[in-house]
């Protein structure tokens, strides 16, 4: 597991997050047992969940062990969409995802920004549900990450300017709420695998308006000098 990992369990979850991190062997060791899953390794590019790589029956799987929270409800739902990667099982008493292994080529790999671009617009097309196609109270709304900020708004001010936490805090109060879909809620290079064929990992399954997902992914993966060049070439 990371250092960035179990930092980032403190800061998000205080005692709830240093009790995971103490009893995470032990979980494992339970999917193990019940499971039947046999444990393989630690995903390296963990930075929020944990996500370990097991077996079953000479089939690949990835789990995700989270700290007990309801976010997780609104990626369960999300995975119902057929272009996403597929879920085998939630169990919420082992608090484990368990979804097929869709190998470890990220999107970024491919070190092109047009057919990073161009892939990563196609599977946008295929992934939006209009609000009104269900009813589900649960699912929590993107506007609902402005709380977030303003939550941790003193872990965040140690490592960025305060002006442009307040900045974000009034972009994401003036995006319009009223068209809303289920998306992904963080769509960057991370989360798209293109091993046998692109497909879509990690969703936070908010409802909110589809730009935000195409300003996430603007912002991903700018390299240091080049920001303003691979922003107009996205464009």
């Amino acid at each position: 597991m990371t250092e960035y990992l179990k930092q980032n369990m403190k800061n998000l979850y205080g005692n709830k997050g240093l009790s995971f991190l103490k009893n995470l062997n032990q979980i494992i060791s339970k999917i193990e047992k019940i499971k039947k899953y046999k444990y393989i390794k630690d995903f390296k590019t963990l930075s929020f969940n944990y996500v370990g790589l097991f077996e079953k029956d000479n089939e690949k799987y990835a789990i995700k062990i989270f700290v007990p929270n309801d976010e997780i409800y609104g990626e369960v739902f999300a995975l119902k969409n057929k272009n996403l990667v597929e879920i085998i099982e939630y169990d919420k008493n082992l608090y484990c995802l368990i979804e097929k292994y869709a190998g470890n080529k990220m999107l970024l790999d491919l070190n092109d920004n047009k057919k990073e671009t161009e892939i990563a617009a196609k599977l946008l097309k295929k992934l939006y549900i209009k609000k009104e196609y269900y009813n589900d109270k649960k699912l929590k709304n993107i506007k609902d990450m402005s709380k977030n900020i303003i939550n941790f708004y003193d872990i965040l001010s140690k490592d960025i300017d305060k002006n442009i936490i307040d900045e974000s805090i009034q972009l994401f109060n003036s995006l319009k709420y009223e068209d809303l879909y289920l998306i992904h809620g963080d769509f960057h290079h991370f989360n798209i695998l293109i091993n046998s064929s692109p497909i879509i990992i990690d969703p936070k399954g908010y409802l909110g308006n589809i730009y935000y997902e195409i300003s996430n992914y603007m912002r991903n993966n700018l390299k240091e000098n080049k920001e303003y060049e691979i922003m107009e070439s996205l464009i």
